[in-house]
């Protein structure tokens, strides 16, 4: 497949990625543990939204071989940051975006998070860089050792 990687780190990530998603897409992630344990998520329908709309996130047609969908907390949710607030938790709550030590399309702190802190410690650690139940579907949070987001137009 052709894959083509972008990098989330900014709003002007997302701005690209807006722009590259008002073609139909297909959004494919790769994720590693330090252990060297690889798997996917794939999804079918892959959107982000403008900045007026947070830039939230629209994902369908999941598949792959990871024991859970690691979207679906954060599908439909827009982008949280340390200084604008998405992620629907009460307004008084801590910002997930502080609380999970990363931005991301949180859904009262969702149980993915690959903008967390990189570390590489093997135990639970919900602050990480963490794709949930993976690779053990027993664990929330393993902290990961690689995880790419990847795009590809729907032809």
């Amino acid at each position: 497949m052709n894959f083509s990687p972008y990098s989330l780190v900014c709003a002007e990530g997302n701005d690209i990625i807006q722009t590259l998603t008002t073609t139909p897409s297909i959004l494919r992630v790769e994720l590693e543990t330090w252990k060297g344990v690889r798997g996917y998520a794939q999804y079918s329908n892959f959107k982000v939204a403008n900045e007026a709309q947070n830039y939230r996130i629209f994902v369908q047609g999941f598949s792959g071989n990871v024991s859970r969908d690691g979207m679906d907390y954060g599908n439909g949710f827009g982008f949280t940051t340390y200084d604008k607030d998405n992620d629907g938790r009460d307004p008084t709550s801590k910002d997930c975006a502080e609380e999970r030590h990363g931005a991301w399309w949180h859904d009262r702190c969702t149980l993915t998070n690959l903008n967390g802190v990189y570390h590489q410690e093997d135990g639970y650690d919900w602050e990480a860089m963490s794709w949930i139940e993976f690779p053990d579907p027993d664990r929330y949070f393993t902290p990961l050792r690689k995880a790419k987001m990847m795009i590809r137009w729907i032809k």
